[in-house]
């Protein structure tokens, strides 16, 4: 019997390759968040003169590692709508996981039902490093987005940003 996070696994793997290459190649990139006509854009320089790649993102949500607590971005205080719709996304795909659960088609109920949690909770508690990729690999598979890149917003919490369309590369 195959395992779910298997699929997820293999599906995360094509839909990041392109990324994760241009990552492992330029160990000394310049990531940059910003707006340009009211879009959200993320942009990899390797020097101040050279794009290597310009894509839009959206905010997935936030981690703190000293309280081990992640909240996703359509439950924060003060949000841009525009910044949330993938995060809505993943929340809306609670039953379709449901119904995966209920197959027993997988072999790996007990990591579907821990993704039905995280996925069904606005804020949830996250014991260890690997249910936070956990949550990363299951927000890729859903919304087929390019990445995901944590990023510190603040000296305590790691910004999740899902990196939704490529603009440019070289």
């Amino acid at each position: 019997m195959d395992n779910f996070r298997d699929v997820v696994k293999d599906k995360n793997n094509k839909l990041t390759k392109n990324i994760n290459d241009m990552l492992s190649e330029n160990k000394d990139i310049e990531i940059l968040t910003t707006y340009r006509n009211g879009e959200p854009i993320i942009e990899f320089k390797k020097d101040p003169n050279s794009v290597l790649l310009r894509g839009k993102y959206e905010i997935l949500g936030a981690y703190n590692p000293d309280l081990k607590i992640y909240e996703w971005s359509y439950n924060f205080r003060y949000k841009l709508k525009t910044l949330t719709d993938k995060a809505m996304k993943i929340k809306k795909y609670k039953k379709t996981l449901l119904d995966v659960l209920g197959s027993n088609k997988y072999g790996d109920n007990d990591y579907i039902e821990r993704i039905i949690y995280y996925i069904s909770n606005p804020i949830v508690v996250i014991e260890e490093k690997t249910n936070l990729a956990d949550i990363m690999n299951i927000s890729i598979y859903i919304t087929e987005c390019i990445g995901i890149l944590a990023l510190y917003g603040d000296k305590t919490n790691l910004i999740l940003h899902i990196i939704t369309d490529i603009l440019t590369e070289t």
